[in-house]
């Protein structure tokens, strides 16, 4: 009996090809995603150690194990407010994108020309950050285009300062945000099966009820994450409450820059960092828990 024979009767037909793809799968797949995962679990991990570590103003950083980082930073006063001013800036970010993307979003799987719409939606991301913060900053300066609009229009009787303030970072938020909660809008409401409409509509309901009873209640999957995405996003954001806050709108990431910067506390600005994390795993968690309880999209 030859060799090709015996090799048949050992292994099943389909055993080569399915070798192939799993090897292509830890290949492809999972080792270059490996290989980008580890260094990032792999900082975090020294971050967490480094938030226990001991700091004095003369020493500095010295290895050790205590929670006093985590003590001032959920016990002090200017912290907390600055903790407090961070979840509400990002608060009110995900809340306005939602309310200004949910209908775009929806308005785009009406339409015909979907691929260009949605084109036009992440065309600012192609621009780097620091370029949008600065193109905000012109925008709103003292003598940028809105205080003269607002002139113009009669609304404002002088200029106006409006870099420096929330406003602004909350304008730039919004900025880098929305496109991404667009997008994740429009990916589970285009997989709503219309049908489930029709049948509404054919059932009595007018368009507003079969949105209100149909469309809201199976896109809150989607409503969901793109809240936790831009929330995540805004509370962490350097750029836009450096340029456009100036300093004055304290914000936890500009915290974790000072620490870690110019007053060399590593301990104080992981613990920082931690905290931040820990409230995004948070959501994230709140959010795995709530989606099981929602109907899918498709069904």
């Amino acid at each position: 009996m030859s060799t090709a024979a015996a090799t048949a009767d050992v292994l099943p037909p389909a055993a080569a090809p399915d070798r192939l793809r799993t090897v292509l799968v830890w290949g492809g797949l999972i080792l270059p995603a490996a290989l980008i995962l580890l260094p990032f679990f792999a900082s975090c991990l020294l971050l967490l150690r480094d938030s226990f570590n001991l700091w004095s103003a003369t020493g500095g950083m010295q290895p050790g194990w205590t929670t006093a980082s985590y003590e001032k930073m959920l016990g002090e006063p200017f912290y907390l407010g600055v903790l407090a001013n961070t979840l509400k800036i990002g608060g009110i970010v995900t809340v306005i994108g939602l309310v200004v993307g949910y209908p775009v979003a929806y308005a785009i799987t009406l339409v015909r020309f979907k691929q260009i719409l949605l084109l036009l939606v992440v065309i600012p991301l192609w621009m780097d950050i620091l370029i949008r913060a600065f193109g905000w900053l012109v925008l709103l300066s003292r003598f940028g285009l809105v205080n003269n609009t607002l002139l113009g229009l009669g609304i404002l009787e002088s200029r106006v300062t409006i870099v420096g303030t929330p406003l602004a970072v909350a304008l730039d938020l919004l900025h880098e945000t929305l496109p991404f909660m667009i997008v994740t809008l429009y990916s589970i409401l285009q997989r709503i099966d219309p049908s489930l409409r029709e049948a509404a509509m054919n059932l009595g309901a007018n368009r507003v009820v079969a949105f209100f009873r149909i469309t809201l209640p199976l896109s809150l999957p989607g409503m969901l994450a793109s809240s936790i995405l831009a929330f995540s996003l805004a509370i962490s954001a350097f750029a836009g409450p450096l340029i456009l806050g100036g300093g004055k709108v304290p914000m936890m990431s500009l915290i974790i820059f000072q620490q870690m910067t110019f007053a060399n506390n590593w301990a104080l600005g992981s613990a920082a960092a931690i905290t931040l994390m820990v409230i995004v795993l948070f959501l994230l968690t709140a959010y795995t828990l709530l989606i099981r309880r929602l109907p899918a999209a498709g069904s």
